[in-house]
């Protein structure tokens, strides 16, 4: 998979030299692709190839509609970062606000530049119908991070639907543009499942985020995640009163001293148990959804392999 990964970033690489003719916004840009790789390869612009491959898809083209999914990634980390003022250490962080966003923004604008040289070797029309849909799932994904910014959400259920707008819709849009790209039609079920896989990431996420005590992490920042939810509903009396009133805004200070004390409320409270539940049940629904479809089921534990990190139990279909 690495030198797919390295051919994805060469095509960033060229439209970036070829477009930015500014030379910050080149240096720039360049330098936020590179900290983004430090950080780990992103399988985005990956889960487009092989599902364009399962599906059915031939066509070398397929590497520049990934370099456009990771593009339009990119550029989210760095908004969202922005916008969120956290991830410190990384370069985009570094330089001053107005900068880093005209970078972002130019990565976007690489995104149809980057479908467009697909159109050489590929269907004209699957290739419409997929920027299409990318336009579609990239608002979808805003709306989501409005509702996220806005940091107001009540309760499981509501969290749940931002998550599925904002981050959900990233999983969506890197399957469906292999399979609209292959076969210039929507398949439900692979929309279906590659939301429950990005519910289930997401879900992840945030109980790796509560354990990352040392860094500024989603409880500091007040983010009403799955797990924080779950906490702040489960708190009942006076022991871990600071936290609910952190959590809920009713307190501005956290206590030093009590900081550590926010795993073994997350213990107790049975927050831990309760996300890592949810979290399972997404996970389940995917596998449920992949082996419903009949071209995708055959593949199911070589797919797991790949992006999920899970060991193959039996070997899959070449």
């Amino acid at each position: 998979m690495e030198h797919k990964v390295v051919r994805i970033d060469t095509i960033i690489k060229d439209l970036i030299d070829e477009s930015f003719t500014q030379s910050k916004m080149r240096q720039y840009a360049h330098e936020f692709l590179q900290d983004k790789r430090v950080e780990e390869h992103s399988r985005f612009g990956l889960l487009a190839e092989y599902h364009y491959n399962m599906f059915g898809g031939t066509e070398e083209g397929i590497y520049s509609a990934c370099a456009a999914i990771e593009l339009f990634l990119l550029a989210s980390d760095v908004i969202d970062d922005l916008q969120d003022q956290d991830n410190e250490g990384k370069r985009w962080m570094q330089l001053p606000m107005p900068l880093s966003l005209n970078v972002a923004l130019g990565l976007l604008q690489l995104v149809p530049v980057a479908m467009k040289q697909c159109r050489s070797t590929m269907n004209e029309q699957y290739v419409c119908a997929a920027l299409e849909m990318m336009n579609h799932q990239m608002v979808v994904a805003l709306n989501g991070q409005m509702a996220d910014l806005e940091n107001d959400i009540a309760d499981i259920p509501a969290y749940m639907e931002m998550v599925e707008h904002k981050s959900a819709s990233m999983f969506v849009m890197a399957c469906m543009t292999g399979v609209i790209l292959a076969t210039g039609q929507w398949d439900a079920t692979v929309a279906a499942y590659a939301k429950e896989m990005g519910l289930a990431s997401q879900l992840k996420n945030d109980m790796k985020d509560l354990y990352q005590l040392t860094t500024k992490n989603d409880f500091h920042n007040r983010k009403r995640t799955a797990p924080l939810l779950y906490l702040a509903e489960a708190i009942d009396g006076h022991e871990y009163k600071w936290i609910k009133d952190y959590v809920n805004g009713h307190s501005d200070h956290i206590p030093e001293e009590k900081i550590g004390q926010l795993h073994e409320a997350c213990q107790k409270t049975g927050t831990f148990i309760a996300s890592a539940v949810r979290m399972r049940v997404h996970y389940y629904q995917f596998q449920d959804l992949f082996k419903q479809n009949s071209i995708t089921a055959p593949y199911l534990e070589e797919f797991k392999a790949i992006f999920l990190g899970v060991e193959q139990t039996e070997a899959a279909p070449q």
